[in-house]
């Protein structure tokens, strides 16, 4: 076991913002129905085999298709199916079985689970992990040899495992990894190890966190092939097109994904559900939560039963008297949630609810910012140490651009947002976006974050992509002659 510390040129800190979580993990209550979309995380979309009517217990399988790239969906409550409907999940419509909660039964777990995992076979912890659901985690799923991803367990070279808190409002590994969770964390790195063991492991933490860091060096002192980084939580590290480059110090292929380097990206609580899987036979059915920002009155951790509505997940929790935007997992990125029916689903880590900044401001870039954020010290709130407010409030009238190269700074990528965004806001669709590496744009959204002239850069970035897209021009060419991709026959 070795320890790092890694840089990349570019990115940005959220650094003294309000809204920050409280260290504590609470239990939510039995919701009174569940909505399971019938594709979360990596795979297709299954087929319920269950009808309206049927009763089901908390564990049982409701969809499975072993022919199809996929991991199977379970019930997370024990009660009666009351209906099908569909959900947007990311813009898709995902059908869905709509689960009415009954009595309190014991969840059904896989027997074939055990707490001595050493003594399973690889064949077994394979069967164990595709069985309850945790194979369709991670952006590209978990390899095993049930089609669970695009690459089978022998292609993964290297495994990393973040919680680098890049992101405003990212869980806390001190929080995820308190108490006995820190001996499961480890235990699920073994059983990954076990599945495919010739990957090296490189765990990378905020380097902030010094006590976690300490322990999990202490306990990883003998492995050679465990790497850990103490890293500055710069956004968008977490990012597998910017972790990959900055800790393996390879190119990346834009328009892939890490799996097709033979790369298996994941975060820490994959990493819990693995060993709960395997040495518990627990099914997919909960998953810790992150609720924050400013909107809620108290900003804290809360486990919550997989297919609870987001409204049900918030009540009673925001402040009184605003209206508030929320948003699925990053402040820069997320899905924003339009309908509090919503279900959370297997891969969500995060809810954050903001205030609508609806009011307008006169000479908004004249005003003093005391709790404004701003790339330059324009503002008060870089020089002075007082906690910025995140709200969704331009603060000013979109303006021409002014050359301040503010996103080439932050770019992650190394490309010229401001030469890109006039390209394609002119409908300029030809040969030299692709040539200005417009297909290395990761859509993190910092450079429109920046813009002191509030240009939608990145949406406009986006745009330009699609349609050359729609054009027939690609990235494949020039990243298919570059790179022996594993997976793509998949």
């Amino acid at each position: 076991m070795k320890r790092e510390s890694r840089r990349f040129k570019g990115g940005y800190s959220f650094r003294r913002f309000k809204g920050t979580l409280e260290s504590k993990l609470e239990k939510a209550k039995r919701p009174e129905k569940v909505i399971i979309p019938l594709k979360q995380g990596f795979g297709k979309e299954l087929q319920p085999n269950v009808s309206i009517g049927d009763d089901v217990v908390a564990g049982q399988v409701l969809a499975r298709d072993d022919e199809s790239l996929s991991t199977p969906i379970h019930a997370t409550v024990s009660g009666k199916v009351e209906k099908f409907t569909p959900v947007t999940i990311s813009g898709k419509r995902i059908n869905s079985v709509v689960i009415k909660t009954g009595e309190p039964r014991e969840p059904r777990i896989i027997e074939e689970s055990s707490l001595e995992w050493q003594n399973l076979s690889r064949d077994k912890i394979e069967k164990l992990l595709y069985h309850c659901g945790v194979t369709s985690l991670g952006r590209s799923g978990i390899p095993t040899h049930f089609n669970t991803s695009v690459i089978l367990p022998e292609d993964v070279e290297q495994i990393i495992i973040h919680s680098i808190e890049d992101d405003l409002y990212a869980p806390s590994p001190a929080v995820l990894l308190a108490g006995d969770r820190l001996s499961c964390f480890f235990q699920g790195i073994g059983i990954l190890k076990k599945i495919m063991p010739e990957a090296s492991v490189h765990i990378c933490l905020n380097k902030k966190r010094k006590q976690l860091i300490s322990l999990v060096e202490e306990e990883l002192k003998k492995d050679r092939q465990c790497s850990v980084y103490g890293l500055k939580p710069v956004y968008p590290l977490s990012f597998e097109e910017v972790l990959i480059p900055t800790i393996l110090g390879r190119d990346f292929p834009y328009g892939y994904n890490a799996a097709n380097m033979g790369v298996l990206v994941l975060d820490v609580q994959a990493i819990l559900h693995t060993y709960e899987a395997v040495a518990l036979g627990k099914p997919l059915i909960e998953r810790v939560v992150a609720l924050g920002g400013t909107g809620f009155s108290r900003p804290t951790y809360i486990t919550i039963r997989i297919g609870t509505s987001v409204g049900e997940v918030i009540a009673g929790r925001l402040v009184e008297g605003e209206k508030h935007r929320l948003l699925f997992d990053s402040i820069n990125t997320g899905e924003t949630i339009k309908d509090p029916a919503a279900p959370v689903n297997r891969t969500v880590s995060s809810i954050i609810a903001i205030p609508e900044g609806e009011k307008g401001e006169v000479l908004a870039f004249a005003q003093p910012g005391f709790n404004k954020d701003s790339v330059s010290n324009t503002f008060f709130s870089n020089i002075l140490p007082v906690k910025k407010k995140y709200n969704t409030n331009l603060h000013g009238e979109k303006r021409a651009c002014i050359s301040c190269s503010f996103c080439i700074d932050v770019c992650p990528v190394g490309i010229y947002p401001n030469l890109l965004f006039k390209y394609a806001e002119r409908d300029i669709i030809d040969e030299s976006l692709p040539r200005y590496k417009i297909f290395n744009c990761i859509e993190c959204n910092l450079c429109t974050y920046v813009c002191p002239s509030k240009i939608p850069v990145s949406s406009l970035i986006k745009e330009g992509k699609r349609k050359l897209e729609r054009e027939g021009i690609n990235a494949d060419e020039a990243v298919l002659s570059r790179f022996n991709l594993k997976g793509r026959d998949r």
